[in-house]
């Protein structure tokens, strides 16, 4: 996994790897590096953290980081043979079940269940280009959230002193504007 923001680093369990393992591991997690994936990682939990109450942001962060794995796997997995996709799905088969698995925040490192886990195993093995809509869907999501937070942090005191006060001058000013219209119509 991937840990830290300024100066990230990869930690690996302590095991013996074979060479092509090691490979694939690093490989990925060069993409993560290069992606700014924890930097991600960081703004999905500022989220989460700020909408605690709203289910809609934990589905939005489970997609996110499932998209950021599939979408390293895939280029860890660009120009690779069948086989060697197959070796890179037991791998992380393998991982899983020699390490135990829990969340860590502001890592890499992957966590999402046996339907994330099964998504990412199916897109592995396919030899269909992956789809860019999951990650469009998850950037939209995140604008929108975005949104709801500049809106929410709007004072409300703001839009009271835009309407407070007399609004008869609105009044006579459509007055105005009609009797001004009806001068140029009857012209």
């Amino acid at each position: 996994m991937l840990l830290g923001i300024f100066h990230p680093e990869i930690i690996l369990p302590h095991t013996a790897y074979e060479e092509d393992e090691l490979h694939f591991i690093l490989r990925h997690e060069l993409y993560h590096y290069k992606r700014k994936d924890i930097l991600y990682q960081f703004i999905t939990l500022v989220f989460v953290s700020l909408h605690w109450f709203n289910p809609f942001v934990y589905f939005m962060a489970k997609a996110i980081e499932i998209d950021g794995e599939t979408s390293c796997d895939e280029k860890t997995l660009t120009e690779n043979t069948y086989e060697e996709k197959i070796f890179y799905g037991e791998m992380l088969l393998n991982f899983l079940k020699t390490t135990s698995q829990k969340k860590s925040y502001m890592t890499t490192t992957f966590f999402g269940g046996k339907r994330g886990m099964k998504k990412r195993l199916t897109l592995i093995t396919s030899k269909k280009a992956r789809k860019k809509g999951t990650a469009a869907m998850a950037v939209i999501m995140l604008l929108t959230i975005m949104l709801s937070v500049c809106a929410a942090a709007m004072s409300n005191e703001y839009f009271d002193s835009v309407f407070e006060g007399d609004a008869s001058y609105l009044a006579d000013f459509v007055k105005t504007e009609k009797k001004a219209l009806k001068t140029i119509d009857s012209s």
